[in-house]
């Protein structure tokens, strides 16, 4: 079976909907979220201004907005688009990509955390791949916060500090050291 067959048939035993959304935006609607360096911006044949798609998860916040409080709840969503980002490509950024997007929208706790957690654990069985060649890392900024206030790090420099947190696993040790 093909791997979106897979991620297809993992989501219909969940019984999540799927979402299509359009390849092309408006940057009105589009450029609050990400301004024009991170998209492609282009004009159709009635001169008006359109970007490239570059991430799944405006649109299907948008589609949330849209519904309102006529939306049942929890909602579970699921898309696999193309997408395109109009940058300097970078260690695992390309500037096409496909970005495979889960939502659950509606769940106070963690159990929506956990169920995307386990779907992604079955799409990576299913295509077989196990724990020693698929690490998953979750992140959290609550986690870290009350990390670093038990440390004594100032409420003020937690931007800062998760600024550097990104950037451990991309430079070397001793550069991130400079941050501080």
């Amino acid at each position: 079976m093909l791997p979106l067959a897979i991620i297809h048939n993992t989501h219909k035993r969940k019984r999540k909907e799927t979402k299509h959304t359009h390849m092309c935006t408006f940057p009105p609607t589009h450029t609050s979220t990400h301004p024009p360096p991170l998209s492609h911006p282009l004009q159709d044949k009635g001169g008006r201004r359109v970007a490239l798609r570059p991430e799944l998860t405006p649109s299907l916040a948008r589609l949330v907005l849209a519904k309102g409080k006529g939306l049942p709840l929890p909602a579970k969503w699921y898309a696999i688009g193309q997408c395109w980002r109009y940058e300097r490509m970078t260690r695992g950024r390309r500037r096409e990509h496909y970005q495979w997007n889960m939502d659950i929208v509606g769940v106070a706790g963690v159990e929506a955390e956990a169920e995307l957690l386990a779907a992604v654990t079955t799409f990576f069985s299913r295509v077989g791949l196990g724990p020693g060649e698929v690490g998953i890392k979750v992140s959290s900024r609550k986690v870290l916060q009350a990390a670093l206030t038990l440390y004594g790090v100032p409420a003020e420099q937690f931007g800062a500090v998760c600024v550097v947190v990104d950037k451990l696993e991309k430079l070397p040790r001793d550069k991130v050291c400079v941050c501080f």
